[in-house]
């Protein structure tokens, strides 16, 4: 089998030239703007972007040395499982991110396990305040065991997981970038 590439007309919508139109026209607005479009505007919110994604990177990169990492199956065996905050990103030119850091706490088989690193990654909540932002790690925290239980009983039983097919990342980003 050969590969050949697509011609220009393939790319055509099935609607026809009114479908063009109408996205001419939406590209055109420039007073319009995507609810979900969390780009910088002006040079100031570039460099305060750019100063807190080089923070993250730098606290995660520390915790990432300093804390045990578990599997996704400890964390499914784990009782009392909780989300530790670990901390808030600093405010970054008298601008308050609302960008906090969690981990996992719990214990397996009488072993406790405190202040560890899912996979090596650490829960980024975005919230007004603390309160606001142990509850969403909280809840999210529940939601990947209860999925992670769901995808290994389908695993054992040789079925496909319902919802394989769905990609719920694109909720939790739209999720993040919203609460700005």
């Amino acid at each position: 089998m050969t590969f050949r590439f697509p011609t220009p007309s393939e790319f055509a919508p099935q609607s026809g030239k009114r479908r063009h139109a109408r996205l001419d026209k939406r590209q055109t607005e420039p007073d319009k703007v995507s609810p979900f479009d969390s780009s910088p505007q002006t040079e100031r919110e570039a460099v305060v972007q750019i100063a807190a994604e080089s923070a993250l990177e730098g606290m995660i990169a520390a915790l990432q040395k300093r804390r045990e990492w578990i599997t996704l199956d400890t964390l499914r065996l784990m009782k009392d499982a909780h989300a530790e905050l670990e901390g808030e990103l600093p405010e970054i030119d008298g601008e308050r991110m609302g960008l906090f850091l969690f981990s996992v706490s719990g214990s397996v088989a009488g072993r406790k396990y405190e202040k560890c690193l899912l996979g090596g990654e650490a829960m980024l909540i975005s919230a007004a305040n603390v309160a606001e932002a142990r509850q969403t790690a909280q809840m999210g925290l529940l939601e990947t065991v209860q999925h992670a239980d769901t995808f290994a009983f389908a695993s054992e039983m040789g079925i496909e997981p319902p919802g394989a097919t769905e990609n719920p990342g694109i909720v939790i980003d739209s999720e993040v970038r919203r609460k700005r």
